[in-house]
Parts: structure tokens; sequence; C-alpha cells
């Protein structure tokens, strides 16, 4: 099941959306979110070992 931020009592979501991106592995390779302590400003998160 699937929570949208702010859903989850004591965690606090860095943005109100945020998009997962996976390789055909499924593995997660990228976030975008817009975080609020940057004013919302578009920022993405790159993870590449796994």
């Amino acid at each position: 099941m699937a929570a949208a931020p702010g859903d989850v009592p004591g965690i606090a979501p860095h943005s109100a959306e945020q998009v997962f991106h996976y390789d055909e592995r499924g593995l997660q390779r990228r976030v975008d979110y817009a975080p609020y302590v940057l004013g919302s400003r578009p920022a993405a998160h790159y993870t590449e070992a796994h």
C-alpha cells in the first residue's frame, strides 16, 4: 500500500510530490522533487550504486 507524502505520522516529506524513476531491472535510479527547504525549486537525486 502506498502512502501520500505527509500521510505517515512522524515522517516529514521533502516535498508534496515526488516522482521515482526505475531502470529495466526495477532499481530506483532517480527521484525528482521540489524540497520545501529550497523554496520548492526542482531537484533530482540520482542513485548509481546498488
